[in-house]
């Protein structure tokens, strides 16, 4: 039986909850808006079996959608990618370990290699002709670092990245089995990828470990994402892995949602999100006609991401916003727009009309400054809890940063805590509205 259905059952059949949560399954005046919601929210009960068990009804839900995907195992997360990501990273790099690392990771994989004391080794992606503030990950520039670094424990990289760009996975995972080690994929906003044919999902193309957000493109609540594995894990030993970093409650209406994503993906997903790409080709081809600069290159088709020359972030949501339309992100002169079957025609109608109304103001797109670093003065886990102070942001040339600093969304750092702040780090921070800074005593 399912969760939704055990919950159901459990539901009706007037049992007196003597536990957790408080609101017991039933409505609240207060909350009215949750009346439907409440009497699935329940807790662990010797029917529904465990989250960090691994067995009963979560079990077969997690089996299920492993299945869809072509893998050998799955790990629910009512904790959303962050706690996937932190699980992988500790059962393959583990305590002291160096990784290598794409630098355009979330900062919850940063947090992560401070918490568990890793030693990260940075592979920058390729963004040649500074077109948009994304890149590709090139085999050749991995397989030197795999060289030049053998006591790497694993690969860790994000595919796609938060604009769409998608890197030749199978070639990147070929040179790091040519090395031995593990190819672990950020593919928190890919979930969708494997309805594609041919396959764009890491796991068709040879990523060992990847964790995929269902909430951001599929159907599904927020927080829910799962941990999926190529080859058999010891479920015990993972599940104890990700109770290291997840709440003891976790929340039954999402795990419930993950659930339903399984018989989605395997039935009419494939055939909504067709039409969901046809519907972001057509706003590219406007884009284009209009003089607009969509992305190019191996991308996403669901995600609709354009260069607006001219615009400031802060005209681009006043118009967007303006029209009712609220995108995901905007950096600099890019906005990025996540179209599922969800979307009706009438929103991407809206947009199409709003591009429309849009005056063009640049012949051509604006350049992105290449990305780089500051040295490394110290290892993360040691700047991040070193003692600190905070300074103005124009007083911080040359100490070593002692905290994160991200825009969000994306979620990717604009410092790493143990590098030196240079003049360009300083200049990122301040272009990003960021005036003081914690940095190392």
């Amino acid at each position: 039986m399912s969760i939704r259905q055990l919950a159901g059952q459990y539901r009706d059949g007037g049992a007196a909850r003597f536990h957790t949560p408080g609101h017991k399954g039933r409505p609240i005046p207060r909350l009215p808006d949750f009346e439907h919601f409440l009497p699935h929210d329940i807790t662990e009960l010797p029917f529904t079996g465990s989250l960090y068990d691994g067995d009963g009804p979560i079990a077969a839900a997690e089996a299920e959608v492993a299945r869809v995907y072509g893998a050998a195992d799955c790990l629910f997360s009512a904790g959303g990618s962050t706690l996937c990501i932190q699980t992988m990273l500790a059962m393959t790099v583990g305590m002291g370990g160096t990784v290598i690392a794409g630098r355009n990771l979330h900062h919850s994989a940063v947090n992560t290699f401070a918490l568990m004391d890793m030693t990260p080794v940075w592979l920058f992606p390729d963004n040649r002709d500074g077109r948009l503030p994304v890149g590709v990950y090139r085999p050749d520039q991995l397989e030197a670092l795999l060289r030049a670094h053998p006591e790497a424990r694993a690969v860790y990289l994000t595919c796609p990245d938060y604009f769409g760009t998608l890197s030749d996975l199978a070639a990147l995972a070929a040179v790091c089995h040519a090395h031995g080690v593990p190819l672990l994929i950020d593919n928190a906003h890919g979930a969708h990828l494997g309805l594609f044919s041919p396959s764009l999902h890491p796991m068709a193309l040879g990523a060992d470990f990847c964790c995929d957000s269902f909430h951001k493109t599929l159907p599904a609540l927020t927080g829910g994402a799962v941990l999926l594995c190529r080859q058999p894990v010891d479920r015990r030993e993972w599940k104890a892995g990700m109770s290291l970093f997840g709440s003891t409650s976790p929340n039954f209406a999402i795990l419930s949602s993950l659930e339903q994503c399984g018989p989605y993906l395997a039935m009419e997903g494939a055939q909504e999100f067709a039409a969901a790409a046809g519907a972001v080709a057509e706003l590219e081809r406007l884009s284009r006609a209009l003089g607009f600069f969509p992305l190019e290159g191996k991308k996403d088709p669901a995600r609709f991401t354009v260069q607006l020359g001219g615009y400031s972030e802060a005209e681009l949501e006043s118009y967007f916003n303006g029209q009712g339309i609220f995108y995901e992100l905007c950096s600099g002169d890019t906005v990025v727009f996540i179209v599922t079957p969800q979307n009706l025609p009438a929103d991407t109608a809206r947009l199409a009309d709003a591009l429309r109304r849009l005056p063009r103001r640049a012949e051509g797109f604006i350049p992105y400054p290449a990305p780089g670093m500051g040295p490394v003065r110290m290892g993360v886990r040691q700047a991040m809890f070193a003692p600190a102070r905070r300074l103005p942001v124009e007083q911080a040339y040359g100490r070593v940063c002692s905290s994160l600093y991200l825009c969000c969304p994306p979620g990717v750092p604009l410092c790493i805590p143990g590098e030196e702040l240079t003049e360009k780090e300083v200049q990122l921070l301040k272009n990003n509205g960021i005036h003081e800074v914690k940095v190392v005593e």
